[in-house]
């Protein structure tokens, strides 16, 4: 009843210290060296795309529906051929980016 008690703790102990050796060894495993992001330089202030990017987008995006009362009734005015929905999807993808 011995040996089989006797091969267990054995291969429990192998186990045990080639998990060690696995931990050790994947400790030693060097990292890669840092890189760095190249320096940009800004080409534009955010004032320059706020006026020349974001406020235009803007514009097209938010003015592309809109509901109008008058004395004849609501006018509502919304973009119908594909590219008038190409349009404001574009300034839609400028405001996102920017």
């Amino acid at each position: 009843m011995r040996r089989p008690i006797y091969w267990l703790y054995v291969v429990s102990i192998a186990f045990f210290v080639s998990g060690i050796g696995f931990l050790v060894t994947s400790a030693r495993v060097r990292e890669p060296a840092h890189v760095e992001a190249p320096i940009t330089t800004p080409v534009a202030s955010v004032k320059q795309i706020m006026q020349g990017i974001v406020d235009p987008a803007t514009n097209v995006v938010f003015g592309a529906v809109s509901s109008t009362s008058t004395k004849a009734g609501v006018v509502e005015t919304a973009p119908k051929t594909d590219r008038e929905w190409e349009l404001v999807g574009n300034s839609a993808a400028a405001l996102v980016e920017s």
